[in-house]
Formats: structure tokens, sequence, C-alpha cells
């Protein structure tokens, strides 16, 4: 199971191989942005969550989230695309999530209005591949 820094790891060699030069990372112990990456003028801000904990002293630690808490984390992500949306307008926004099957769910259920604001869905895969949606 992949922890949020496991797919950050992951996706950052992705967006380099895409021409995207990253600017910043944060794990789940620093605040911010989770990954910022730059091609060309254009700022691509993308907000990250896995699908088990990374703190080792977390009850959740090695176990996968409840499909109330992927709802959660999916909820609180796509809130914060939204307020990025609104705060960089001229910038590109996306999401990476652990690839689950609840995760898969829950972004098939809401993919075309996502589309339609322009939020790319990276979905990663424990080999480490990884899927635009």
């Amino acid at each position: 199971m992949l922890n949020e820094n496991d797919v950050v790891n992951i996706l950052i060699p992705y967006l380099a191989k895409n021409n995207w030069e990253i600017v910043s990372t944060c794990d789940t112990r620093t605040q911010g942005d989770d990954v910022v990456a730059k091609k060309e003028g254009n700022v691509f801000y993308i907000e990250v969550k896995g699908a088990t904990s990374s703190k080792t002293e977390s009850s959740r630690y090695g176990l996968p989230f409840s499909s109330s808490q992927m709802r959660d984390h999916v909820a609180v992500a796509v809130l914060k695309a939204l307020q990025t949306r609104t705060r960089c307008q001229q910038s590109s926004v996306g999401l990476a999530f652990a690839d689950t099957p609840r995760h898969r769910t829950l972004f098939n259920s809401i993919f075309p209005c996502l589309k339609l604001l322009e939020i790319d869905v990276f979905l990663i895969k424990e080999n480490g591949e990884v899927e635009l949606l």
C-alpha cells in the first residue's frame, strides 16, 4: 500500500519525464502544496493522497484507510484543488492518489466535472506506474 509520501516519490519522476521541473514538494510532516511543478511558464499544483498512513504512530499505519476515510480524502483534495483553481486561474491543477478500487470508483463518479474544471487526476499504482485519467 502506498502512503502519501510514496505517491509523491513516484509522481516526481513521472512529471520530470514529461518535462515538468519540480519547484517544490511537501511530505506528510509539512504543510503547503504537495507538488508544485513548472513547464514553459505554466505552474502545476498537485494535491496528493495515499492509501494508508505514513506515520508510524498512527493507528492506521500499515492498514488501508476505510471507505469513509477515502471519501473524505477525496472531498478534501477536491476542495483544495478548487481553491487552488480559484486562486491561480492561469495554472494547472491536479490530484494524485494511490490507485485503489475505492479511489477509482470515487473519481469515476466525479470525473466529468473535474474534466470541465480542468483538474487532472493521476492514479499511482504500487508498481510505480502512473495513469492520468
